[in-house]
């Protein structure tokens, strides 16, 4: 017999969480570390095999820093 879901499980289908994941742009077109990160953070989440109730947004981040003479530099340069 099939088990029953739970009050918690059945509102997190309905109206799923939405889980913002910012990753630097190196680290996004890494597949190897992408998956790494990924099963990171489903572990935190509760469940390496599934997202089942999240909606996990990966977003790259690119970040600048604009001086006063308009001069443009990414924030990685920084040493961030």
């Amino acid at each position: 017999m099939k088990e029953k879901l739970s009050t918690e499980q059945i509102a997190r289908a309905v109206h799923p969480e939405s889980i913002n994941v910012h990753v630097p742009i190196e680290v996004m077109w890494d597949s190897d570390r992408l998956a790494g990160l990924k099963k990171d953070i489903l572990g935190r989440l509760g469940c390496l095999a599934c997202t089942s109730g999240f909606d996990i947004r990966w977003r790259a981040r690119r970040d600048y820093i604009v001086n006063p003479s308009l001069e443009i530099r990414e924030l990685s340069e920084f040493g961030r």
